[in-house]
């Protein structure tokens, strides 16, 4: 699986993404199916990507289609699908028709985020693109907040009430909001990365399959520019 994360305040959007990739050995025995999940496993896979018309995309979900991981498969359709001109409204569906051609039972979901330019303005847009059901969701950015899928356990339960058993019965743990209206870009760079590093860490002592860890990508989109906040970069593994 992965962890993706987008946090929207009105100065800009922000994706992040961890880097790493579980994949499962599948082979028969005595006829019957066995499946090794976890026996290969990457930190250098990319998952958040930048588009010509400074739009972003994220993924996670199944990481492999036809046997080869899916980040090349996004790639060459960030090559040979969009332009500078692309509408980020269309892009939702042109990834549905993309993938399904590919591979029609494909499980994965893609986060598209970006500014739909008009004549005098700019309209941020979030959208959550999911291949299994064939159908996408936009996200009303009216409210600054942020959206996640993938490993969402550790998370969720950071953010959520929490209750306990005692001898008065069940007890509420206090537990405070987090004031999204107030983030800065700043803030809400702090917060995906503060995410998937928690997430990394905690999982990293229970006992799971660590499907989330490797470097993070952050990117940032604001209305007039894209930039990477960290990216992580082909390099040998000399030192």
């Amino acid at each position: 699986m992965s962890l993706i994360i987008c946090v929207h305040v009105n100065e800009g959007i922000v994706l992040a993404s961890d880097s790493r990739s579980t994949y499962n050995n599948n082979f028969k025995k005595d006829n019957k199916e066995i499946v090794q999940i976890g026996t290969n496993i990457t930190d250098t896979t990319d998952k958040t990507f930048l588009c010509p018309n400074k739009t972003g995309i994220s993924t996670c979900g199944d990481s492999s289609i036809n046997g080869h991981p899916i980040a090349g498969y996004i790639q060459s359709f960030i090559l040979n699908k969009l332009t500078k001109d692309t509408r980020i409204d269309d892009m939702p569906q042109m990834i549905l028709d993309y993938f399904k051609e590919l591979s029609p039972t494909l499980k994965t979901i893609f986060f598209v985020v970006g500014y739909q330019k008009y004549e005098n303005h700019y309209e941020q847009r979030i959208y959550d693109v999911n291949t299994r059901e064939g159908k996408f969701n936009q996200f009303d950015t009216l409210n600054q907040g942020a959206i996640w899928q993938g490993e969402m356990d550790i998370l969720t339960k950071i953010l959520n009430k929490t209750f306990i058993n005692s001898n008065n019965g069940t007890v509420e743990i206090p537990q405070y909001d987090i004031a999204w209206n107030l983030f800065n870009l700043q803030d809400a760079i702090n917060f995906a990365e503060f995410a998937i590093k928690t997430t990394i860490d905690t999982m990293s002592f229970q006992n799971r399959v660590k499907t989330v860890g490797g470097p993070i990508d952050i990117l940032v989109i604001k209305p007039d520019e894209s930039l990477w906040i960290k990216k992580k970069n082909l390099h040998s593994s000399e030192k």
